[in-house]
């Protein structure tokens, strides 16, 4: 008897803690409460089970009108009569006073699952993810966010959550995902030493041919030709990029990608342009010219053999 009374006071106590602040018109609240009730084995008392019974009503669509307690009218928001909370409260040990829906979430009444912590890592390590690769282009932070909705997406179905706004999440990520991880295009180093005819083939040259340069139909790439092959080629759109740097990039990330690549900053006739700088590198293949703008952002890159640019 003694250990059946203070499950029943345990469980009284539970229940008026989360009376005092959960936000019963919240139907994803009340699922997320009900499921963690049931899967850690909470509220075995006849009262914690009628409460059990009131969220699943609640989650059915039927609003309680009694106090899960006592059975009497309810005379206030919540579960728990006006009676009853005072009752409780006087008794003293319960921690709770007439006041309900303080903004705390219900769910911070009920000690934190192992599921729980999983999560809030999870998310923690996401965020730092985001920020390291902020730097890399949109597409691949979109494809991050497209993959971070769908395992938030797959968390609430296993928990029978509402998933109307991760399903709309992955939706918008992933078709930005698509339309930004065509930014940049195809990588055109391997341009370099092409024939006049694999040029036509890759790129449609010559569309334009001006002495010893051929232009790609929509301005954005050009070529040099001597004895024949490509010498240098040049990108002034987002269509293509060269080693992974496209027009538009920052700054940071065409060094860090140039520095992977073995290249180091050569010269600089930065003074020779109205605006912005202009940076030559090189290394043991190649050198490549940028041309960077007011805001330190690729505005044009060409590359050129290593010796013959």
């Amino acid at each position: 008897m003694a250990q059946e009374n203070q499950t029943i006071q345990g469980d009284v106590k539970t229940i008026l803690q989360l009376d005092a602040k959960f936000h019963y018109d919240n139907l994803a609240e009340v699922r997320a409460v009900h499921d963690k009730i049931v899967q850690k084995g909470m509220l075995r008392s006849p009262m914690g089970k009628r409460y059990v019974k009131r969220l699943e009503q609640l989650l059915g669509g039927t609003k309680p009108n009694t106090c899960t307690l006592c059975g009497g009218a309810l005379n206030r928001t919540g579960m728990i009569c006006s009676g009853c909370i005072s009752k409780y409260a006087n008794a003293g040990g319960t921690g709770v006073g007439t006041q309900q829906n303080t903004g705390a979430s219900a769910a911070s009444a009920i000690p934190i699952s192992k599921n729980k912590k999983s999560l809030i890592i999870g998310i923690s390590v996401l965020v730092v993810a985001f920020l390291l690769i902020a730097s890399i282009g949109l597409g691949t932070i979109f494809m991050f966010l497209t993959i971070a909705a769908a395992c938030v997406l797959a968390y609430k179905a296993a928990k029978k959550q509402d998933k109307k706004m991760s399903v709309i999440a992955v939706a918008v990520f992933g078709v930005l995902a698509i339309v930004f991880s065509g930014s940049g295009g195809k990588d055109v180093i391997g341009a370099i030493g092409m024939t006049e005819a694999q040029l036509k083939n890759e790129f449609g040259m010559p569309t334009r041919h001006e002495g010893t340069f051929y232009y790609y139909e929509d301005n954005t790439v050009d070529a040099s030709v001597v004895g024949g092959t490509c010498n240098t080629i040049g990108l002034y759109g987002e269509k293509y990029n060269i080693l992974g740097i496209s027009v538009g990039d920052k700054r940071s990330k065409a060094e860090s990608v140039l520095e992977k690549n073995g290249f180091s900053k050569r010269d600089d006739y930065s003074e020779f342009i109205t605006s912005g700088s202009n940076i030559i590198y090189k290394n043991s293949q190649y050198t490549i010219d940028i041309v960077y703008d007011g805001a330190d952002r690729v505005r044009s890159i060409s590359a050129g053999r290593a010796g013959g640019y």
